[in-house]
């Protein structure tokens, strides 16, 4: 078998659970798939047909999560010219996600600390107006001749 057909038959058969079994075993590919994975290589990478493999099992409905509570986890399902451009697809949306919430959650973080910063200092302005026993129009007076 081709090293590279190899590797990706591997990283299939590589698929957990959420318990941490595997979905498939791991013995040697039908010469079927074998010559399927041989065909896709020509035209994508071994790194293309590992993520439609992952993104077919990290599909909900494909993982059982469906009407029938069946699980359609054929290697076919991820990498035959039906699926693999959905499933390529599919992964970019989720790298473009994961990105958006990754910016999205440093924006929050910087906007949170900016409001930290400023509650801060609202409460040390009224916490320095009450030490001195002025109403807040004094202290802007005051703040204001200086």
């Amino acid at each position: 078998m081709n090293r590279q057909v190899e590797l990706v038959w591997d990283h299939y058969c590589s698929q957990q659970k959420p318990c941490g079994r595997r979905y498939h075993p791991n013995r040697p590919p039908p010469e079927k798939i074998e010559r399927l994975i041989q065909r896709q290589l020509k035209r994508f990478t071994v790194d293309d047909l590992r993520h439609a493999i992952d993104v077919l099992h990290t599909s909900d409905f494909h993982t059982g999560n469906n009407d029938r509570g069946q699980r359609y986890l054929r290697i076919g399902l991820a990498i035959d010219d039906d699926h693999i451009l959905e499933r390529l697809d599919q992964h970019e949306q989720s790298l473009h996600d994961r990105q958006d919430a990754e910016r999205r959650d440093r924006l929050r973080a910087v906007i949170e600390q900016n409001n930290t910063e400023a509650k801060t200092e609202d409460e040390n302005y009224h916490a320095a107006r009450l030490a001195k026993g002025l109403t807040t129009a004094e202290m802007v007076k005051n703040k204001t001749r200086q």
